[in-house]
């Protein structure tokens, strides 16, 4: 029996890939202009020319993206973790990462808990890489446009998902491949 906040036949949001033939992403706006950018001017070729996967939520049945995240392959110089390194990694090179590059929401939408799908969808996209490559973490970039405020709910959001900062740079932030497991483990 579905809940009282529940509308049985209410469309669901769905993430899938994005497809610029198919995906309305003309009136995005998360309110964040580099963000907005990407989606409308860079994502196709981007992905066209495999530097990036994107991803997109829109409602079930409708082309309007309402957020959307962006995926690309990374490595981490181990000398950037500082005291930081996990378990089981070698002291020099590089580690096997993927990168969240861009994640946003449509200022519409914004407060519903789109955010928190799109990061445990990436979350979990990135465990099922890690199962077929080499893959230690996911880092990310937490930008500062919007000011202290913004971006200091920006960095509480990635904290309370387990992603930790690097000790010389504070909003360049990681989680690892394990701590991912055990949070699906959990589900």
């Amino acid at each position: 029996m579905p809940g009282e906040d529940e509308c049985p036949n209410a469309p669901q949001v769905v993430i899938e890939p994005f497809d610029p033939g198919r995906h309305d992403r003309s009136g995005f706006s998360c309110g964040t202009d580099r963000l907005d950018n990407f989606l409308r001017l860079s994502a196709r070729k981007q992905q066209k020319d495999d530097f990036t996967r994107v991803f997109v939520a829109v409602t079930e049945g409708s082309p309007k993206v309402l957020s959307y995240y962006a995926l690309n392959a990374h490595a981490v110089a181990m000398e950037e973790l500082g005291t930081n390194r996990p378990p089981r990694v070698p002291r020099t090179g590089s580690i096997p990462a993927l990168y969240l590059s861009m994640i946003a929401v449509d200022g519409r939408q914004q407060g519903a808990g789109l955010g928190s799908d799109l990061a445990v969808d990436a979350l979990g996209r990135a465990l099922n890489v890690a199962g077929e490559v080499g893959l230690k973490l996911v880092v990310l970039d937490v930008i500062g446009d919007g000011g202290k405020e913004v971006f200091a709910r920006r960095m509480e959001f990635y904290r309370r998902l387990g992603f930790q900062s690097l000790e010389d740079r504070p909003n360049r932030m990681f989680i690892t491949i394990d701590t991912i497991r055990a949070m699906f483990s959990e589900r």
